[in-house]
């Protein structure tokens, strides 16, 4: 076999190695192939090119399909690969859509939240303004209870000289007198106090008289202060209670607007995740779909390469053929040497006159 034929069978051999579609056959075409050329071939060597070039060509065209099927696959990943693209360009402006809905509701919260505290402070002064009214109301009414005692009560019973006896006369005199103490009346008049209230009516002198209307008189004076106050604090009252139940009703509505940015907010940061997880999942699908076409683009490439590589071959093995076949029949006219027997033939046939046919009508 000759350097070139060898060259050839080498290329073909590489062939046969990764033989696919006929895998039973590739050993024995791989053990016959350096005996299948050079010299005069056997029928079985022609039968052997003739399986061989059946296997490539069955190897080819499986090589061909297989590329075919990659490049389809190919084309339809890289069209989910690109509507995929285009969905995480669509989810990236989500992402940042609610990115920006995050932060405008955490500002509106923010302001929200400075305005329930405001109106909170604004509450609890008014609050603290209503307990101050309500003891200041209660005091008053106190003083009031208090005077009214005195003056309905103890005062009264000296004035009509109706008690029972000397010890009430002592415990009503006292009352008026204690009274009056506490609102630091003057020292002679409280000095005067006991004996002149212990007096019956028949028997009061006329100092006794001037101690009386000066009692009534002062204590008459407390009553009318204290309900004036009353009737004034009543007024005052109702400002501020009107002012506390009206902060109040500003701090729940500012409170209802603080939770409902709450919710807002909490709602805005649900929707960035779920753009987030939908996100990643593109990108996750995106990785796949292109660690898919590259490995699709690789077979269709590498089905591609190994169909050239059989085509080759299958050049090879032709090229093969028409090498032996041209070794068995020279080509450009040229006629090999002729036997002996050949020889003879043709000089009897020069020698020989020539004999024309013989006709009959």
């Amino acid at each position: 076999m000759s350097l070139a034929e060898l060259l050839c069978t080498e290329r073909i051999a590489e062939s046969l190695a990764e033989l696919e579609c006929q895998p039973s056959a590739r050993e024995m075409l791989l053990e016959g192939l350096p005996h299948a050329f050079g010299g005069e071939r056997h029928p079985y060597q022609v039968e052997y090119a003739k399986l061989l070039r059946k296997c490539l060509e069955g190897e080819r065209d499986l090589r061909l399909e297989m590329q075919q099927k990659h490049t389809t696959a190919a084309g339809e990943i890289k069209t989910q690969l690109e509507g995929s693209q285009t969905d995480l360009a669509s989810g990236e402006e989500k992402v940042q859509a609610a990115l920006a809905g995050v932060e405008e509701t955490a500002a509106a919260l923010s302001i929200k939240q400075v305005a329930s505290k405001e109106e909170e402070k604004e509450y609890l002064v008014a609050k603290a303004d209503k307990e101050t009214a309500l003891l200041q109301r209660e005091k008053l009414e106190r003083e009031k209870a208090e005077v009214d005692s005195v003056a309905n009560g103890s005062l009264q019973m000296l004035l009509n000289g109706s008690w029972e006896d000397k010890d009430a006369c002592d415990d009503f005199v006292s009352a008026v007198f204690e009274y009056l103490k506490s609102m630091n009346c003057e020292a002679p008049l409280l000095a005067s106090l006991p004996k002149a209230l212990a007096q019956k009516p028949a028997d009061r002198r006329l100092f006794d008289e001037v101690v009386f209307k000066e009692v009534v008189r002062i204590i008459g004076a407390k009553v009318t202060i204290v309900t004036s106050a009353i009737e004034k604090d009543e007024e005052e009252f109702k400002d501020v209670n009107a002012t506390h139940l009206g902060a109040w009703a500003i701090w729940d509505v500012a409170c209802d607007d603080e939770r409902a940015s709450v919710t807002s907010h909490e709602q805005a940061r649900e929707i960035l995740q779920v753009t987030k997880s939908d996100k990643s999942a593109l990108e996750a699908t995106i990785a796949e779909q292109s660690s898919l076409f590259e490995k699709a683009a690789l077979e269709q490439a590498l089905a591609e390469s190994k169909a050239q590589e059989i085509e080759r071959a299958l050049m090879e093995l032709e090229r093969l053929n028409n090498d032996e076949t041209q070794a068995e029949n020279p080509v450009n006219g040229e006629i090999s040497e002729s036997s002996p027997k050949r020889r003879k033939i043709e000089a009897v046939e020069t020698v020989l006159p020539i004999v024309p046919a013989q006709g009959g009508s």
